[in-house]
């Protein structure tokens, strides 16, 4: 799985003959898998669309794909994504334009079908890096996500349940603009920061 943002594109990213603002699923060998939702039609390898400018993706224990991506003023986003499912951009939004026009809704029109986020950021927090607690070090928080956020300054921990938030927790608040989140083989929770450039571990209270 990879992602491609729109690129300042806005329609382009709900036409599937376009490749800016999806994500795709392709081989090891980059060929497509039969199954992809949009197999021989439009570009090769699309598994969703209608994504602004994905940042983090991670597989969770259950084997779900979940992303963080940026809305333009407000409304960052965690979605679940799922096989052949429209996120919106740029027809919904929780988020308004940078010269502060209301240029979008939240919610579609009747008759239109969105995959929602699962939790929002208001405001913005420039989300970035994401990852999965895989247990170890913090076996509490087993199989929760760690998002990380650039103009946010933050690590928040998401515990998700049949894909709605349940449990948020902010780990880190002010120490830098977080570029990176990531779970070590040992289970500690790196955190790659700009000023201070520097990488910090996240480790269990004593």
């Amino acid at each position: 799985f990879f992602v491609v943002g729109e690129r300042g594109g806005n329609m382009l990213a709900q036409e599937t003959s376009n490749p800016f603002g999806k994500i795709y699923r392709l081989n090891e060998d980059g060929t497509e898998p039969k199954d992809n939702p949009f197999a021989g039609t439009g570009i090769k390898g699309i598994w969703s669309l209608g994504h602004r400018n994905p940042q983090g993706l991670t597989i969770d224990l259950n084997g779900d794909l979940w992303d963080t991506e940026h809305g333009p003023r407000g409304g960052d986003e965690v979605n679940r994504i799922e096989k052949g499912v429209n996120y919106g951009w740029p027809v919904v939004a929780f988020s308004i334009n940078y010269n502060d026009a209301p240029n979008w809704s939240p919610w579609g029109k009747p008759g239109t079908k969105f995959g929602m986020p699962a939790f929002r950021w208001l405001p913005s927090i420039g989300a970035c890096g994401l990852d999965t607690v895989r247990g170890g070090a913090f076996p509490q928080w087993k199989g929760d996500l760690v998002a990380g956020g650039l103009s946010g300054q933050n690590v928040d921990r998401l515990r998700m349940k049949d894909g709605k938030l349940m449990e948020r927790e902010e780990l880190i608040h002010g120490m830098g603009r977080v570029r990176e989140v990531t779970v070590g083989p040992d289970g500690y929770v790196y955190v790659a920061l700009n000023d201070p450039d520097k990488v910090v571990r996240i480790v269990p209270a004593k």
